[in-house]
């Protein structure tokens, strides 16, 4: 595969990602990915937590005649900015300036989005805006307003907690009866970020993107899938922690556009491949897991399948 560096500039931030060409040879297709939450860079990577899915897709891609595109987010890796300051909106410009960086390069292939996680809230957002979006790939999707995916989330921490044994555990309960559950801690959280104008703010000792999560907030999900008009792929895992598996078959009711939907069992959000019982305590074993065959060979098959299908740009 070759790499080259791209740059494109979106408000005031020089934003930096790698483009990957197959070696030899056209592309059948390209690729743009878009992250899921929090200070990510172009290969989903953050401090202390290296998942490693971009670059391990863009590798597999290439070697089928797929090319790829990836970022980092604004105030992350190369990109100029500040994570903590960068609203939801100014995410969703930045993936449609990434769309229109790309046109010139694609030599007339269809471009696909790819979105994981919360990169499947912002691609039905982009295929409506930009037109030369053909496919939407979700992996990980939510349907649900943020709101509730994060009351859910919360329950699912408060239950991991409850069993776990030793005095890690014992520790986390008693940080969480401090806090006054882990539930009531998140609607706090959500009620103070509501009623704040700030871009950021701390809380419990850690920095909170609150313009981002405020923006989030108020996002009707539901609305904009509706009004996809374009293919969509979308893989779940029976696993996910995170949101709901059963997310997929929801998303395929909502939209008007046709719809390949893919539950896997034992697929966690991380995209990785996990027999024991779904955890966050999991992830930290699981990154150094490889990314599941599964999930790459369903994208390798709908992406050359749609692109044959698709016209030329």
């Amino acid at each position: 595969m070759t790499t080259k560096e791209i740059q494109f500039r979106n408000r005031n931030n020089l934003l930096f990602g790698t483009l990957t060409l197959p070696e030899g040879g056209a592309a059948i297709a390209m690729v743009l990915m878009v992250h899921g939450s929090g200070p990510l860079d172009r290969d989903e990577n953050t401090k202390g937590f290296q998942l490693n899915v971009f670059n391990r897709l863009a590798e597999d891609f290439s070697h089928k005649g797929i090319a790829s595109f990836r970022y980092d987010k604004a105030g992350c890796g190369k990109s100029e900015g500040n994570f903590f300051t960068t609203g939801f909106h100014a995410l969703i410009e930045d993936a449609c300036m990434a769309v229109d960086t790309l046109i010139p390069l694609t030599d007339g292939v269809p471009i696909f989005l790819l979105g994981h996680s919360e990169g499947t809230v912002i691609a039905p957002v982009v295929s409506k805006r930009k037109p030369q979006v053909t496919g939407l790939i979700l992996l990980a999707p939510t349907i649900d307003r943020l709101e509730t995916t994060l009351i859910k989330q919360a329950h699912r921490i408060a239950e991991a907690v409850s069993v776990e044994s030793g005095i890690v555990g014992i520790l986390k309960r008693l940080f969480l009866a401090a806090a006054g559950g882990a539930v009531q801690s998140q609607r706090r959280l959500i009620d103070r970020v509501k009623s704040s104008t700030k871009d950021s703010f701390y809380y419990w000792g850690s920095r909170i993107p609150a313009r981002w999560l405020r923006e989030l907030l108020a996002h009707e999900l539901d609305t904009w899938m509706s009004t996809v008009a374009v293919p969509i792929l979308t893989i779940s895992g029976s696993k996910d922690i995170q949101c709901d598996p059963k997310d997929s078959e929801r998303i395929a009711q909502i939209v008007k556009s046709e719809t390949e939907v893919h539950l896997l069992e034992n697929l966690t959000h991380i995209l990785r491949s996990d027999d024991q019982p779904a955890s966050f305590a999991r992830y930290a074993k699981l990154v150094d897991k490889p990314l599941d065959d599964r999930v790459i060979e369903i994208l390798i098959a709908w992406i050359s399948k749609r692109a044959a299908l698709s016209p030329a740009l």
